[in-house]
Formats: C-alpha cells, sequence, structure tokens
C-alpha cells in the first residue's frame, strides 16, 4: 500500500480520535455535574472504547509513516523533545498530524521538508 495513503488515513484516525476524546469528556462533564442517566453512561462507553480503538489504529500505522530524510516516524515522538521548526515553534506529532493534508509537513526529528503526497 502506498506510504501517502497510509500517512492520510492515520491523520484521520488521529482525527476521530480527538473527536471521542471530546465526546468521553463531555461523559465525564456531565458525570461531574450529577447527571446520570443511560445516555451518560452510552456516552462514556462510546467515548472511551472509540479513544481505545482509534487511537491502536493511530499507534500501529504511526509505525509506516517515515520520513525520508531521517527514516524515523513521522507522527510517533517519543520521550524527547522535538525539534523546532524553520519558524522557530516546535514540532510534535499533533502538529504534523493537524497540518497533514496540507501537503507539506516538517518533520519532528530533523526539521526536513515532506511531501505528504509522495511519501
Amino acid at each position: 500500500m502506498n506510504r501517502s495513503i497510509i500517512g492520510k488515513i492515520n491523520a484521520i484516525a488521529i482525527y476521530i480520535t480527538w473527536v471521542f476524546l471530546a465526546v468521553l469528556t463531555a461523559g465525564l462533564g456531565f458525570l461531574m455535574f450529577d447527571v446520570r442517566t443511560d445516555e451518560v453512561a452510552t456516552l462514556l462507553f462510546t467515548g472511551f472504547g472509540g479513544l481505545l480503538l482509534f487511537g491502536f489504529i493511530h499507534f500501529i500505522l504511526s509505525f509506516f509513516v517515515r520520513c525520508p530524510n531521517c527514516n524515523k516516524c513521522l507522527t510517533a515522538q517519543g520521550f524527547r523533545t522535538p525539534s523546532n521548526d524553520s519558524n522557530g515553534r516546535p514540532n510534535s506529532w499533533s502538529y504534523v498530524a493537524a497540518r497533514w493534508f496540507s501537503g507539506t509537513v516538517s518533520c519532528i526529528h530533523c526539521d526536513a521538508k515532506v511531501n505528504t503526497n509522495a511519501l
């Protein structure tokens, strides 16, 4: 499978994970205000299940999306602080995922420009 397509699926999985994180947060917010209904339980179950499922999909796909310059994962950061991009902003896997469909992203490890349409 083309790495460009894997990268797009990975970015979409990250976006969906963020949506499920918001759903889980909303469900926990309802619990905080002592709203205990079946709908809140459904929100919590759906949010947690979706977060785990799409987080796992992102985890697996992130190992296949690599920088052509340094061959490190573009959306897996690790424990080290990533490098700054050419504008002085710190890179992170979330910034790369948010800008994936723009066409080019900066590698979080070596700051090389990566064409996301031709990986």
